[in-house]
């Protein structure tokens, strides 16, 4: 167990990662970066969430859950993170704005919460805005999801920006518009097969 999970205000985190097989992960070549969230940041969870997430038929999910915590290579902290309507559900069952609150108190400085067809919502504290998703015509939804994450994160670094960025809401909104353009493309063809750079509109030339 890395040591800083196995100390002594991660033990939930500990006991998550061995349910979810990820612990010899973790172990092997590195580096990683584990945003730990404490046993107290566990303890926010609504009634019944951790239980249902440690049991076995749910592994999947655990795993799902987990990896947004684990990143290859050294970085400082978690700053956003994407989440389905999905798995606002199954984190927080009746209560997808607590979900939501729940996330920005453990640290995180905006959540993007995708809805498939639907708007995007961008979540800071005290603010949310949207962003319409074009209407296009569906073939495969296989890897959109990851398709939109990698797509925010390439239009942020292209554009030069960091973590103090982060609160613009001009400068979010428009790298989850570029993030929409290439998940839509995406649910336009079988697999996941994201757009190449060239296939992209004038979204993807940002100012620095």
């Amino acid at each position: 167990m890395p040591k800083t999970v196995a100390a002594g205000s991660f033990k939930t985190l500990a006991k998550a990662l061995a349910a979810a097989d990820l612990v010899g992960t973790l172990k092997g070549p590195g580096p990683f970066t584990v945003f730990a969230p404490t046993d107290e940041a566990f303890e926010k969870l609504p009634a019944g969430t951790l239980d249902n997430l440690l049991k076995p038929e749910n592994k999947a999910m655990l795993v799902r859950v987990l990896t947004y915590h684990v990143l290859p290579g050294r970085v400082m902290a978690a700053d956003v993170v994407k989440v389905s309507t999905d798995d606002l559900d199954f984190i927080a069952p009746d209560d997808r704005a607590g979900g939501v609150a729940g996330l920005l108190d453990g640290g995180v400085s905006v959540v993007l919460h995708t809805d498939g067809g639907r708007a995007v919502h961008i979540h800071w504290k005290g603010k949310d805005i949207e962003v319409a998703v074009p209407t296009v015509e569906l073939v495969d939804t296989i890897g959109a999801g990851d398709a939109f994450g990698g797509a925010f994160a390439a239009w942020w670094d292209q554009a030069g920006l960091g973590r103090g960025e982060l609160l613009d809401r001009d400068r979010v909104r428009c790298a989850v518009a570029a993030a929409v353009e290439v998940a839509a493309i995406s649910c336009t063809r079988v697999g996941a097969q994201p757009p190449r750079r060239a296939e992209l509109g004038a979204a993807w030339s940002p100012r620095r």
